[in-house]
């Protein structure tokens, strides 16, 4: 690694870390404390600070560290000298291993000092001891995380056990909360709420007498019904998919199930697992009933039935992954709804269409755009357009000149002052005659041969520094002459995607459009815009070229 000089300012930042643990409620003002215990803790530090910068990730769990933007934030900005300030280790992580490497990284790397306000101490991180000085702590945070999510856990089984709910809402039933004696919150439970409960019993009702679920939920949204409240998710409207769910939730006949899955954490990423079926909790609610027996019955046998005429036949559709290049990739300007393929009649023949989802299982009160325009059709403009306007030698050659000129920037910000260099050689080698003399002509030398190493030790480094750095401008032509050649190829490689197979051109399409394509209708045809994104696989800005895109594919 190039060594670096880094000039250390001299009025350093305080920076101050809060966080408060993911779903504790009951620690409202935790956040509000931490800040003023940072700030008196500050004040008594003495320093004369510069710029106040706070962090702070609330509802974020110990062991997370990936979901927690702040902490990235505060490695980002740390400098040398700066103060991080929080409340103790646990505020910066409840995972001993991560935990140790992230103070490792702001006190070593970074050269920042970082303190604990609650125990009043700075943390060192100079040597094997102080590493284990952080690390044994971080273990108990951890065995504390673990033990309190066994306990949590533990609680809403007895919660189930005991007849109330374990949070959730289910569309049907109206959550009541039961306050103590005190008048606080104690427990929650659900009764049947009287109009849902006939919306649901219709549904039911329409399913076993054969009617599909994108019927079901045209009806419904055509009746404007009121849909399941999810907080700030989902659209408003009835869907085939929330339809089936509640055709197959157990509860509607009395049945509470808690515990079917468990979340675990792994690489960072929260995972949802099927749970073993002796963790299971199954009680017994009759009150909860809407469903008769009979009615719940006739349902799942046509899912069965259906599933097994499904299994018998395949499944087209469940393959896995998108079919067609633009799967998941457009949106509807309408109603912001996916665009998928659907089929649609041309003269005699039945051929794939591009049309809003939420037209077709919604209903026209949800989106009444009617358009089914061939895929074919669609995706050759597309890819027509891309070809003749965006992928083109003159755009390579734009990006290639610019990714370029950064890089010629880098190198001359980072360019060795060989002449300032090589006055200083000179003046080195001139003082070594000089002491070399001296210590042929003295009698008591140790101090002399000293001063003369170090003037030979500077020469053999400013020597070798020159030689590199001489050589350098013939390495950097080698190294942009590369840098031209990955850009050709990822543009050639993008090319190429858009005109292969469905798979190759999906991922050139995504490459192209992180941000989607929108289908906004236009008579009798969809008029496509989005804005085409070069990324170049090069340590270099991203290219938005051109500005956007408006054609209007006509079929």
């Amino acid at each position: 690694m190039k060594p670096r000089l880094v000039a250390i300012p001299a009025r350093p930042a305080v920076r101050v870390y809060l966080r408060r643990s993911k779903g504790d409620d009951q620690q409202t003002h935790s956040i509000d404390v931490q800040r003023s215990g940072c700030a008196r803790f500050a004040a008594g530090l003495s320093i004369n600070f510069g710029e106040r910068v706070e962090y702070l990730d609330d509802d974020r769990a110990g062991d997370d560290f990936l979901g927690r933007p702040e902490l990235k934030r505060l490695l980002d900005e740390a400098r040398p000298g700066d103060v991080v300030i929080c409340r103790d280790q646990s505020r910066i992580g409840r995972k001993a291993t991560q935990t140790t490497l992230v103070i490792e990284e702001l006190v070593q790397e970074r050269g920042a000092r970082l303190f604990f306000y609650a125990d009043r101490r700075e943390v060192a991180m100079t040597n094997a001891l102080d590493s284990a000085m952080v690390f044994v702590p971080g273990i108990a945070h951890q065995t504390e995380l673990e033990s309190i999510r066994k306990r949590t856990a533990e609680a809403l089984q007895e919660r189930v056990r005991s007849g109330r709910l374990a949070g959730g809402r289910c569309y049907g039933y109206r959550n009541i909360q039961n306050p103590d004696r005190e008048g606080r919150r104690k427990n929650t439970v659900a009764v049947v709420d009287p109009e849902q409960a006939k919306i649901v019993l219709r549904i039911f009702t329409w399913y076993s007498e054969g009617r599909g679920l994108v019927w079901i939920a045209k009806r419904l949204n055509a009746e404007h019904v009121t849909t399941p409240s999810y907080g700030n998710r989902g659209t408003g409207s009835w869907a085939p998919s929330a339809i089936r769910s509640m055709l197959k939730n157990v509860r509607y006949i009395g049945l509470h199930v808690h515990g079917r899955v468990e979340r675990s954490r792994k690489g960072g990423r929260r995972l949802t697992i099927r749970a073993d079926e002796s963790r299971v909790i199954r009680i017994d609610v009759p009150e909860w009933r809407i469903i008769p027996e009979p009615l719940w019955n006739a349902v799942q046998a046509r899912f069965a039935a259906q599933a097994h005429l499904v299994a018998a036949r395949g499944n087209p559709w469940r393959a896995g992954h998108p079919r067609h290049p633009l799967s998941g990739l457009g949106r509807c300007a309408r109603c912001g709804g996916p665009i998928t393929v659907t089929t649609t009649k041309r003269g005699r023949n039945t051929i794939q269409a591009y049309s809003c989802a939420y037209a077709k299982k919604r209903g026209e009160t949800v989106c009444n755009v009617s358009i089914r325009q061939p895929r074919d059709v669609v995706e050759r403009a597309i890819v027509a357009y891309l070809l003749d306007n965006v992928l083109t030698p003159q755009i390579l050659e734009q990006i290639t000149a610019r990714v370029v000129e950064l890089a010629q920037q880098d190198c001359r910000r980072d360019a060795v002052p060989v002449e300032r260099l090589e006055e200083e050689l000179s003046k080195l080698r001139k003082e070594q005659k000089r002491y070399a003399a001296a210590v042929a002509e003295a009698s008591d030398v140790p101090d002399l041969l000293a001063e003369l190493r170090k003037r030979q030790e500077r020469i053999r480094s400013l020597e070798a520094t020159i030689a590199t750095a001489r050589a350098a401008p013939g390495a950097a032509r080698i190294a942009l002459d590369t840098l031209a050649g990955e850009i050709a190829g990822a543009f050639e490689r993008l090319r190429q995607g858009l005109v292969g197979s469905p798979d190759e051109a999906r991922q050139a399409l995504r490459a192209l459009f992180p941000r989607g394509l929108y289908f906004e209708p236009e008579g009798n045809h969809w008029a496509v815009t989005g804005a085409p994104r070069i990324e170049m696989p090069v340590t270099s800005p991203a290219f938005a070229t051109p500005a956007g895109f408006e054609p209007a594919f006509v079929a």
